[in-house]
């Protein structure tokens, strides 16, 4: 138990790229791109889980469906991306490996569905690396304009099922962070001298989440039991940001507090289905909006809004079965409305996902998804990118201290 909270606490601790050569160029704008897988899981099967009542993933995003966990879970999870960027002319490759989660679940009690959960998880992640150039009074210039950090989210909630029909579940979440943007000048014409500005932005913002789910099972009709339905809210928050600004000149070089209006985080919402078809396969989906088109950023925005269905087929219990039949399969695709509006247009992204889950030493499991997808254009002085997502996922199980039935 000790070294099972340990590991839990240091995987948590990780907020830093592990491998970084660069991200999406998208990223220079607002908060960077949106986490919104909330296990392995989840991103295997089209970003869906918020109507799935199984209780064999811990899906941070959807706190009712933490009820039927029954054993005491860690999820951690490492995230590789890579970006292939072109104007239509030119073409340019950056991958960067994150750290993207770790979640320890605890039930209390199987009869009420009382589970509680700690995580840590990235929000947002902002890492890009743009060039243009310029002339402004005789001199031509290129300007680099780089970018990092991220905001990450810590979350502590509990579910609860009374009913076999219902469940419910909450959770508070701090959200932290820094965002840092640079721009360093670089003259081509001789004569004229360069230099570099960076602006850094730390903030940090409370929230809450609250969740349903609706199990047909618990339904006195007997044709809707393979059917559950689920969904989750946060409410919208501020990132307080303090700001500083850093200039670095051959003549001179200094750092001026400054400041920065508060980051107005949206409310969001989920709803997912999901429909159990026989023993071993299930299909989910999910429809996920977050309001950016209701507030106010230094760069236009819109509404972001995620449509995802997935597919798997669940590892066989019966004695013997090979290794293929005992592997969970999982299939999905979504398409992605982002929040990120550039020369006034909006930028949206595709993708199809899959995934595998691997069993070793009991309910123990190695979760492996990938993900194909796109976005943009290059119409319009825009920029498409091709996506590769790779997500390792670590699931542990323990029996620790639970209320059985019989001792209720």
């Amino acid at each position: 138990m000790r070294r099972f909270l340990l590991l839990f606490v240091t995987l948590a601790a990780i907020q830093h790229p592990l491998i970084a050569a660069g991200g999406s160029n998208y990223t220079i704008f607002g908060i960077g791109d949106l986490r919104l897988a909330g296990d392995a899981r989840s991103n295997a099967l089209g970003y869906t889980g918020v109507g799935i009542a199984d209780g064999l993933s811990l899906n941070v995003n959807a706190p009712a469906t933490w009820s039927r966990i029954t054993e005491t879970k860690l999820d951690a999870n490492l995230l590789h991306e890579s970006f292939r960027s072109t104007d239509g002319n030119k073409s340019l490759t950056l991958s960067i490996t994150n750290f993207s989660g770790a979640a320890l679940a605890v039930p209390i009690s199987q009869r009420f569905g009382i589970t509680i959960v700690g995580s840590m998880k990235p929000y947002s992640n902002k890492d890009y690396d743009v060039f243009t150039s310029g002339s402004q009074q005789g001199m031509d210039y290129v300007l680099n304009h780089e970018g990092s950090g991220g905001l990450g989210r810590a979350q502590i909630g509990v579910s609860f099922s009374p009913f076999p029909l219902i469940a419910a579940g909450a959770s508070f979440n701090y959200i932290f962070g820094s965002l840092e943007n640079s721009r360093t000048l670089t003259p081509t014409t001789f004569g004229y001298e360069g230099g570099k500005t960076t602006g850094r932005t730390s903030t940090n913002a409370i929230s809450g989440t609250v969740g349903v789910l609706v199990r047909g099972e618990g339904l006195p009709f007997g044709l809707l039991a393979p059917f559950s339905v689920g969904a989750v809210l946060t409410t919208k928050s501020y990132l307080r940001a303090d700001g500083e600004f850093l200039f670095e000149y051959p003549a001179e070089a200094d750092t001026l507090d400054i400041i920065v209006s508060d980051i107005p985080l949206p409310v969001s919402i989920g709803v997912g289905a999901s429909c159990q078809l026989g023993e071993r396969w299930l299909i989910a989906a999910d429809m996920f909006a977050q309001a950016w088109g209701s507030v106010t950023l230094a760069v236009p925005t819109r509404d972001a809004i995620l449509y995802g269905i997935g597919i798997e087929r669940s590892p066989s219990r019966a004695p013997g079965a090979n290794l293929w039949d005992r592997l969970s399969i999982r299939v999905g695709a979504y398409v992605h409305q982002t929040y990120y509006v550039v020369n006034g247009e909006g930028i949206d992204e595709w993708g199809v996902t899959g995934g595998l889950a691997i069993p070793f030493s009991g309910d123990n499991r190695l979760n492996i998804s990938v993900e194909y997808g796109g976005r943009g254009n290059t119409g319009n002085n825009l920029i498409h990118e091709d996506i590769l997502r790779l997500t390792f996922g670590l699931s542990l199980s323990e029996l620790w201290f639970q209320t059985f039935d019989d001792e209720i």
